[in-house]
């Protein structure tokens, strides 16, 4: 099992279809089999 830790980016780019990394973000949470680690301070970066 690989274990996954996200940062701000990759998310803002999966969450935002207008981002230009958008496909390559979709491309690999779809990959992500067991899915993956994020903290709270991620997420709320992820929202602003």
């Amino acid at each position: 099992m690989k274990r996954v830790i996200l940062d701000a980016g990759p998310l803002v780019a999966w969450f935002c279809t207008r981002n230009s990394h958008h496909a390559w973000a979709a491309q690999v949470f779809d990959a992500l089999l067991n899915g993956a680690f994020v903290c709270e301070a991620v997420l709320a970066k992820a929202c602003l």
